[in-house]
């Protein structure tokens, strides 16, 4: 079982722009219309996730969002690429970090957790999100 940990760096209080009662621990997007407001990041890699929500507010509500850090999230393994320690992430179309599978994706974080093998399952795990895309050659 993993085991969950703190880095002491505190989420970002955001406005949620949209309802993401069922997004906590996926990636979240800046909005265009307003400051401080997060929407779900539906657009894969390309805008880059601004963070990790961190709770699953209402639309209007209070959102926070994990910006850059070790954080909890939704990882999921994909494309015959596994969820391994390491392992370089994208955000997909669904918010959820998948391992990068072409050189061509922008990573955003590194998985930190166990290892996981079950083709197309979705695990709660550790990341590390670095926030500023990074292009990455697979390994």
């Amino acid at each position: 079982m993993s085991k969950y940990f703190s880095d002491g760096i505190a989420p970002v209080p955001m406005v949620a722009d949209e309802d993401l009662t069922t997004w906590q621990y996926k990636a979240v997007q800046l909005t265009a219309s307003a400051g401080f407001t997060v929407e779900r990041c539906t657009t894969g890699s390309i805008p880059a996730a601004f963070g990790v929500l961190q709770n699953d507010p209402s639309s209007a509500q209070e959102a926070a969002v994990k910006a850059i850090g070790f954080t909890k999230a939704i990882g999921r393994v994909a494309g015959g690429c596994w969820l391994q320690p390491g392992n370089y992430l994208r955000s997909a179309s669904d918010g959820i970090f998948e391992p990068i599978a072409t050189s061509t994706c922008a990573a955003t974080a590194r998985w930190v957790d166990d290892k996981q093998t079950t083709a197309d399952a979705s695990y709660i795990g550790n990341i590390f999100f670095f926030g500023v895309p990074a292009s990455v050659v697979n390994r």
